[in-house]
């Protein structure tokens, strides 16, 4: 099926459900159409480290990571570029890694989140569900299928390993397997 056909598909919002190449076509070209690439990695890079330039000279001990959907590869094009102090890091390198063990993962984050916004579903400052809500959401579904797709990855060699952070007084335990090298598909 050429691009042209499935776009004038996907504008006249008719889709053959009866063919799954056609609905996979289209889904791919809704992602890819959608996924954020005018900011490239290294572009964003670039500014997080001007930026901590700058603030370190302001601010003792100071540093910032880019994090959320920016880091995760999970932006779309209305995506802001995320930006933290080091705590916050941790969540959006899960993210990543599970995006790394199935490149489906993205997809369908991606997607779901372009029906949510377009839905009016994600927007947490009018007290409904954020992006990152329902990108957990979708990690925690494709965890516990009963063929799973994802691993639990915050349970693998875990042991006595600890990767600790502490906020607000409190200190948490952010580890999680990560040397995919090792993963049994």
């Amino acid at each position: 099926m050429s691009t042209s056909k499935v776009e004038s598909y996907t504008s006249a919002r008719i889709i053959d459900l009866s063919n799954n190449a056609h609905i996979a076509r289209i889904l791919e070209i809704l992602v890819e159409r959608n996924k954020q690439t005018t900011v490239k990695p290294c572009q964003v890079n670039d500014i997080v480290t001007d930026l901590t330039r700058e603030l370190k000279n302001k601010i003792e001990n100071f540093e910032l990571k880019l994090f959320g959907s920016s880091a995760s590869g999970l932006a779309i094009k209305s995506s802001d570029i995320d930006l933290c102090l080091v705590q916050a890091l941790k969540n959006s390198q899960l993210l990543q890694t599970y995006g790394l063990i199935d490149e489906r993962v993205i997809s369908l984050c991606i997607l779901v989140k372009l029906l949510s916004k377009y839905h009016h579903l994600c927007d947490s400052s009018k007290q409904s569900l954020s992006s990152y809500s329902y990108v957990l959401m979708i990690i925690h579904f494709l965890q516990r299928i009963t063929l799973p797709i994802l691993p639990y990855l915050q349970e693998i060699g875990k042991g006595d390993k600890k990767y600790e952070i502490s906020w607000n007084n409190e200190t948490y335990n952010v580890y999680f397997y990560d040397d995919l090298s090792n993963l049994v598909s």
